[in-house]
């Protein structure tokens, strides 16, 4: 049995679309048309699709195979074999207020919990900064399953369990750290800690997390090895960065370091514990030597903050923040990684 590990957004625990069973048809699709915003069960989850026949597909409960998924769910294991698939023009809104319009597959599973993932596999939902999804239109009612390797890339920002940040009394690791204590930040001095969180991914699979050795970046620098997760951004300081961004100084994330000597990703199967660090804005902390940004305000953060805590940060979660920094589009990342290799220079120049 082939098994793919995937993510896909969660929308919720939603009314059953498949009514009838016996036949590839979901009866009841038009159901689930409408909006659903970050401040519902939008989030990101990790599932493995478990393909028994290796035809590629994860087939819906009705064709008789033997394929299924597990996953997790506030704290809860589940296998199931999808009870229905379905084709949905979809509007994908973006916190900046980009409106990005596209076909999507909705995996739906007998106790109602419902995913979105690609449809064709064009990577149309990596890397967004997720306000809400709508579901427009119903194209397809008839679809028997989905492919099992599709999978959507846009993960939370946080440090791995023993990152040591610089705060007013002195280094400390990032899990000794509470609401309340004063960080030091690039821009703006020692800020207070607005909130702290962690997340234990068991098997992490495509997020498992990214080290950068000491010395990758420039001469001792990170100071020791860096380890945080693979969206996690770092800060690059450059000539080069001048002349591609007009800025000496941007945002990278750590998965786009991956070319570079000494930065590699750690073994997807050994668990991990992410922390998060809030402040009352986008914020640049010191870890290992190296700035690295804090949490965004943005629905990653909604996600990984609880609905009680949250409440008491709504003033946090109001308009997006300004980014510390400029966070150039993937392909540019990728190439301002190819011209410092290229030209053999520091991506972090003292």
């Amino acid at each position: 049995m082939n098994v793919n590990t995937v993510n896909m957004i969660y929308l919720g625990r939603l009314p059953l679309v498949d009514t009838v069973e016996g036949n590839t048809r979901s009866e009841d699709a038009s159901k689930l048309l409408g909006t659903y915003q970050d401040s519902s069960d939008l989030r990101l989850t990790e599932l493995k699709n478990h393909d028994a026949n290796h035809d590629g597909v994860i087939s819906d409960d009705e064709m008789g195979h033997s394929d299924y998924v597990t996953y997790r769910l506030d704290g809860t294991d589940y296998a199931a074999r999808p009870d229905s698939s379905v084709m949905y023009e979809a509007s994908v809104t973006e916190e900046d207020g980009t409106v990005t319009k596209l076909s999507v597959a909705v995996i739906q599973f007998p106790n109602g919990d419902t995913f979105v993932t690609d449809l064709h596999g064009a990577n149309d939902l990596d890397d967004k900064k997720i306000d809400s999804i709508e579901l427009t239109k119903v194209v397809n009612a008839n679809y028997s399953g989905y492919y099992d390797h599709h999978s959507v890339e846009n993960t939370v920002v946080c440090f791995a369990s023993g990152t040591p940040i610089r705060t007013a009394k002195g280094i400390c690791r990032v899990e000794e750290l509470f609401p309340g204590d004063m960080i030091q930040t690039a821009d703006h001095g020692l800020r207070a800690l607005l909130w702290v969180g962690a997340s234990t991914l068991e098997s992490p699979g495509r997020h498992a997390p990214i080290r950068i050795a000491r010395g990758a970046l420039g001469p001792g620098l990170p100071d020791r090895d860096l380890v945080v997760s693979p969206q996690h951004r770092v800060l690059v300081r450059s000539r080069i960065a001048q002349r591609m961004f007009d800025t000496e100084e941007v945002l990278i994330a750590a998965k786009r370091l991956l070319p570079l000597d000494g930065v590699t990703q750690e073994d997807p199967n050994v668990p991990v514990t992410y922390h998060h660090l809030l402040f009352d804005g986008h914020e640049l902390v010191e870890a290992c030597g190296l700035w690295a940004e804090s949490l965004y305000n943005g629905p990653a953060a909604r996600r990984v903050v609880p609905a009680a805590q949250r409440a008491e940060l709504a003033a946090v979660f109001g308009p997006a923040w300004p980014h510390v920094r400029t966070i150039p589009a993937n392909a540019r990342q990728r190439r301002l990684v190819e011209r410092h290799t290229q030209n053999d220079k520091p991506l972090v120049a003292v």
